[in-house]
């Protein structure tokens, strides 16, 4: 595929696969800046759905198992072609490791964006399926038949991105008429699931002027017919918002067999609005679920509290750990000024009386020191351990959160101990509290 060249550069037998594709700087810059929210947002939804969809258990399971089919698909996909096109375009024109980037990149897009585009179109099938079956929707569409289904789809997909290692244009119509039939078929299921929403709404509200049934039922019928049309339609516009620029740009280039910056350029950016369908996939398949919308609240309900209650436990941990630090570190150097002064006086037999006010000071100062960290401990100490617990195991009951309270209370007792700890010990200060406390009972006993 490659030789090398005297100056170390690579040389491209096959000139679709030059690194040189014709983006300026600039349009690696633009590329890039847009990709970085478009990555963030798709990982952190997708990694959503998948814990959501972990939860709920009323979903039939067909058409779970597509759902985080489609999750993971696009998980992946993100996690590697977005890293893998910018270290292919910000790598060095005509060189080994450009070449490489940019095949893996081919190879992952078409496999990841096949199985996430036939994925898309297969619960749309699903969902036109379950709406025209019925009863017998449980025994046509199977567990067992959707994994054959999607393994299909990846030897559908692996195929293709193997194809481009030979010829890109091929791949190119491959992928163009891949895309035509998924565009036509989920337009298809989700106009006829227009249709047939319509015509089931057309024949209650008959029965409801043929019988005279309840006024309020026909209303909540109304409602939910409303949402139901409005969600399919809003799935297809929005599925072919996303689709459409980068098929009608493939299309282009496949027919043309044009190749300037211009249009590539247009293509990537084509690919990033289609890659906008990742994020907006847990939005449009999962949130109008019921089950699942409350198993997304709750799951980020838990990860803000498990979240809050991380930070505040390392808070602490670090807050104890430095503090520690901070006074064993202040004990061992009065050790060691104390071991100074003392060599001092056996040297230079000082007055005797100097060596005892020595060792008192010294003494007092170590005694406070260790007498702080002791006080500190005790009264953080339970908080830490009930907040720790709290947060590892995730148990949420009375008795722990009435013993966290507790442990908070005893904390707020060192705010009591301050002034001794750290102002008590010191002579001045020391002596003006006594001087202002004097001075406040005086003045109260000569106002009464």
């Amino acid at each position: 595929m490659a030789s090398s060249t005297e100056d170390g550069n690579y040389t491209i037998i096959n000139h679709k696969y030059s690194c040189g594709i014709g983006l300026k700087e600039t349009h690696n810059i633009i590329l890039s800046i847009l990709s970085i929210p478009l990555f963030i947002s798709a990982v952190s939804g997708n990694v959503l759905i998948i814990v959501a969809l972990q939860k709920v258990c009323s979903l039939h399971p067909p058409s779970k198992f597509l759902l985080s089919c489609l999750a993971y698909t696009d998980l992946v996909m993100n996690l590697i072609c977005h890293p893998l096109f910018s270290a292919f375009s910000f790598s060095p024109k005509n060189s080994i490791f450009c070449y490489t980037f940019w095949i893996l990149f081919i190879i992952a897009l078409f496999a990841f964006r096949g199985v996430s585009l036939a994925t898309t179109t297969a619960i749309s099938v699903d969902r036109l399926l379950a709406l025209l079956l019925g009863l017998r929707y449980r025994q046509v569409v199977t567990v067992r038949r959707v994994k054959f289904l999607t393994i299909f789809h990846w030897l559908l997909s692996a195929s293709v991105a193997m194809v481009a290692l030979y010829s890109l244009h091929l791949a190119f119509r491959i992928a163009f008429a891949a895309f035509l039939s998924c565009a036509v078929t989920s337009s298809f299921c989700y106009i006829r699931i227009y249709y047939k929403l319509r015509l089931s709404q057309a024949q209650v509200q008959d029965q409801c002027h043929e019988g005279q049934p309840n006024q309020e039922g026909i209303q909540l019928n109304r409602v939910r017919y409303k949402k139901t049309v409005t969600a399919a339609l809003w799935v297809q516009v929005l599925f072919l918002a996303c689709h459409l620029p980068f098929g009608l740009f493939l299309g282009f280039i496949t027919i043309t067999g044009l190749n300037t910056p211009f249009l590539w350029f247009s293509l990537a950016l084509a690919t990033d609005l289609m890659s906008t369908y990742s994020t907006l996939n847990p939005l449009l398949y999962c949130w109008r679920m019921r089950e699942l919308r409350q198993a997304v609240k709750d799951t980020i309900k838990k990860f803000c509290y498990v979240m809050s209650h991380s930070i505040a436990f390392a808070a602490f941990l670090s807050c104890a750990v430095t503090s520690s630090f901070c006074y064993i570190r202040i004990y061992y150097k009065h050790r060691l000024s104390q071991a100074q002064v003392q060599d001092q006086g056996h040297e230079g037999q000082p007055n005797q009386e100097g060596i005892q006010m020595n060792r008192v000071r010294y003494k007092k100062t170590v005694s406070t020191a260790l007498w702080v960290q002791v006080l500190f401990l005790a009264c953080h100490l339970p908080f830490g351990l009930f907040l720790g617990f709290i947060t590892i195991t995730g148990l949420s009951t009375p008795f722990l959160w009435f013993s966290l309270a507790l442990a908070t209370d005893l904390m707020y007792t060192y705010s009591t101990l301050n002034p001794l700890l750290y102002c008590w010990r010191i002579r001045e200060l020391r002596q003006a509290v006594k001087d202002t406390i004097k001075k406040f009972c005086l003045s109260q006993h000569e106002a009464t």
